[in-house]
């Protein structure tokens, strides 16, 4: 069964919302400026990269994540625990990826958790679980985290 994402959260709405209109200006102004066409560029392959790499559903399959994005897929082998995140979290620390272009995707830190990869559309807290698998510690946002969890117990 998949699990959608949940809805995007404003935060990443705003995020990608202006980074957007700074890559239409940058390509709007760069009429006879080579720099801003460039730099227009640059933006429009990072909206396509962080687009394709975004979660687009989960599932679990054979008690291994799968976390399916617009373009691809990420494996996690052997979930040991699922739980819904009932807590404020700590301060977060991005260490490597994508802070709310789309989603938070990448390699993420906190004082609770320690290392841990994102792959969220949401950072409400009520939008989010926690895994833990042999392949290391992950958050993602489905659209409803109750029956996600509910549904790795059932089958694990």
């Amino acid at each position: 069964m998949k699990f959608r994402v949940a809805d995007r959260s404003l935060s990443v709405k705003i995020i990608t919302s202006i980074v957007i209109l700074v890559c239409l200006s940058l390509f709007i102004f760069s009429d006879r400026n080579t720099f801003l066409l460039i730099m227009g560029s640059l933006f429009a392959i990072l909206i396509i990269g962080a687009y394709f790499l975004a979660p687009a559903s989960y599932q679990i399959i054979d008690n291994n994540l799968v976390i399916w994005k617009n373009f691809g897929r990420k494996d996690f082998p052997n979930i040991t625990q699922c739980s819904t995140i009932k807590e404020k979290e700590s301060f977060t620390l991005r260490v490597f990826g994508n802070g709310g272009l789309f989603a938070g995707t990448g390699i993420f830190w906190n004082k609770k958790h320690g290392i841990f990869r994102a792959y969220v559309t949401s950072g409400k807290l009520s939008d989010l679980v926690y895994l833990n698998t042999d392949k290391g510690k992950v958050i993602i946002s489905p659209v409803n985290p109750e029956a996600f969890v509910e549904y790795w117990e059932k089958f694990r």
